[in-house]
């Protein structure tokens, strides 16, 4: 009996650390995501309103101006596709 439960007992760990694993992966990934949206954010903000250019911003925020070309141009796809999804709703 005694092997049973240590056997029970080990199960036991074994899901809880995959559960805890699982969260944590979860929670990796979900504030990877916000730090990418506030990057993006900061990159639009400075490109339209303090009217930087890439390379500035690029050596700014420490970046490659690619990427942040990328989060520009990006960003503004994802605003355009929203506000025509909201202009077709008002029609």
């Amino acid at each position: 009996m005694e092997q049973s439960s240590s056997s029970r007992n080990e199960t036991n760990l074994h899901r809880f650390d995959s559960y805890c694993k699982k969260i944590l992966k979860n929670e990796a990934i979900d504030c990877y995501r916000e730090i990418q949206k506030h990057r993006q954010r900061e990159v639009v903000l400075m490109s339209y309103y303090l009217d930087m250019s890439d390379t500035e911003i690029a050596r700014h925020l420490n970046l490659r101006q690619s990427t942040i070309h990328y989060h520009r141009t990006s960003s503004l796809k994802t605003l355009k596709q929203y506000l025509e999804a909201k202009a077709d709703e008002e029609m």
